[in-house]
C-alpha cells in the first residue's frame, strides 16, 4: 500500500465520520425536542376527577349546533362519544333514545 492510497483512504474515511456526528446530533436534538413537546403538553392537562366539576368545552350537536357543557348546567348530562363506522356504538343508540325519552322530563340531557 502505497503513501498516497493510505492518504486518501483516510481523506474518505473523515467526511463519513463527521456526516454520522452530524446525523446523530440532528437526531438526538429532533428526540428531544419531541420528548420536551410532549412533555410540556402532558403537564398542563390534567384529566377529570370523578366528583369533580368537568371543564367546560364545547361541541357540535346532530343539528349543526354549537353546545356548551357549561349551558347545561344543573341538568344531568349523559355525554357518549361515538362514531357511525362503529357497529356497537350503532348498537346501543336505540338504548340511548329510550333513555332519553324516559328521563327527559327529569332534566336528563342525552
Amino acid at each position: 500500500m502505497t503513501e498516497q492510497t493510505t492518504t486518501e483512504s483516510l481523506t474518505r474515511e473523515q467526511p463519513a465520520k463527521g456526516n454520522r456526528l452530524v446525523v446523530t446530533l440532528v437526531a438526538v436534538a429532533v428526540l428531544v425536542a419531541v420528548f420536551g413537546i410532549v412533555w410540556l403538553q402532558s403537564s398542563k392537562y390534567e384529566p377529570p376527577k370523578v366528583g369533580k366539576v368537568a371543564p367546560d368545552f364545547s361541541l357540535v350537536d346532530l343539528n349543526d349546533k354549537e353546545v356548551r357543557l357549561s349551558d347545561l348546567r344543573g341538568k344531568v348530562v349523559f355525554l357518549n362519544f361515538w362514531a357511525t363506522w362503529c357497529k356497537p356504538c350503532k348498537e346501543e343508540m336505540p338504548s340511548m333514545e329510550v333513555l332519553h325519552r324516559n328521563f327527559e322530563k327529569d332534566g336528563l340531557v342525552v
